[in-house]
């Protein structure tokens, strides 16, 4: 999942049991939430643009390695700063 202010887009595409799947997480505006739910991910390569204010990523799904480091509490998350682009893999554990 992903929740920031202002435009900021997180893309990601995904190979699975059944082939690839492409999502796209996106906030416009106000403070906003969206959750990318793919089912038996393999591996998934994502790229992703911040806008004047920072986006917090969470990852959630089981059997995937924290690609921001190590689990904090249980939780792997990061926080992108603002203005920023970049890329990240999610690949098994």
């Amino acid at each position: 999942s992903a929740t920031g202010a202002g435009n900021w887009d997180v893309e990601c595409t995904a190979t699975t049991q059944r082939g690839i799947a492409k999502s796209d997480l996106q906030g416009r505006g106000v403070t906003s939430t969206d959750a990318l739910l793919i089912r038996d991910v393999r591996r998934a390569s994502c790229t992703y643009e911040t806008g004047d204010a920072p986006v917090t990523l969470k990852l959630m799904e089981e059997g995937l390695a924290c690609p921001f480091g190590g689990f904090e509490t249980g939780l792997c998350q990061t926080v992108l700063p603002a203005n920023t682009s970049g890329t990240f893999e999610l690949l098994p554990e």
